[in-house]
């Protein structure tokens, strides 16, 4: 993931964009259903959506690895996606203060 931002020139809000939802695709269950090149490959195209940033298409740029296809790249995405549409997870508190126990 850190090398393809490179190759396609971009600059470091995308390599850090990528990265951060890199983190947060190991989240989904993408990890075990993909190859990592298609979760690099997706977390790029996600980043560069939301950053506003062109990718070169012709060739598609993700065609710098031949196992990825748009369609699972589209299907990774729509996971991470969904993960951000959740509600945040609320704390709970796993412990209790002594002081606050019953006598």
């Amino acid at each position: 993931v850190l090398l393809s931002p490179q190759i396609l020139n971009a600059d470091a809000a995308l390599t850090r964009e990528t990265w951060n939802l890199l983190n947060d695709s190991m989240r989904t269950t993408a990890c075990v259903r993909y190859q990592p090149e298609t979760i690099a490959c997706a977390m790029i195209h996600l980043a560069a959506t939301r950053l506003g940033t062109a990718l070169p298409d012709d060739p598609p740029w993700y065609r710098m690895c031949d196992t990825v296809s748009k369609k699972e790249m589209d299907e990774v995405c729509a996971q991470v996606e969904a993960l951000y549409a959740r509600p945040k997870a609320a704390s709970i508190p796993v412990w209790q203060d002594p002081s606050d126990g019953e006598d």
